[in-house]
């Protein structure tokens, strides 16, 4: 179906707005720290000198992460509307307020934004095996 994900929205700029944007991020201040970009982008075979490109690569990291939780947060609001029945076989405590993002929330998350992902088995946060399977 079609992705809830805030990444799917494909915003169109002219030509001229384009090269302002890519020029305005020279100044930028972003989340997401030069080094690290740099650090990643060397790791996956890729030098890159101009900061604007960089910027624009950390830039698109940070709408990234930010769509992701914001979906992953959605995920969880959903997943609170369930009935308590349900919440309790999943192992949720009902009672419990708090509002605590689940590693298997994120992987629904992750896959709204089109990245396949499964939940790791040694996570502390796995659903617990039914009693008798093995």
């Amino acid at each position: 179906g079609p992705s809830r994900c805030a990444m799917a929205e494909k915003p169109s700029l002219t030509g001229e707005e384009l090269k302002n944007f890519i020029d305005s991020l020279e100044d930028a201040q972003l989340a997401v720290p030069d080094e690290l970009t740099q650090y990643a982008l060397r790791r996956t075979g890729h030098e890159c000198v101009d900061t604007r490109t960089v910027r624009l690569v950390s830039l698109a990291a940070q709408r990234f992460i930010a769509s992701l939780l914001d979906e992953a947060i959605n995920v969880h609001k959903r997943r609170k509307l369930a009935p308590a029945s349900q919440l309790k076989a999943d192992g949720h405590n009902v009672r419990d307020k708090r509002a605590v993002l689940t590693t298997e929330e994120l992987v629904e998350a992750l896959k709204e934004c089109g990245v396949n992902a499964k939940v790791a088995p040694y996570y502390a946060d796995q659903p617990k095996p039914v009693s008798g399977s093995a």
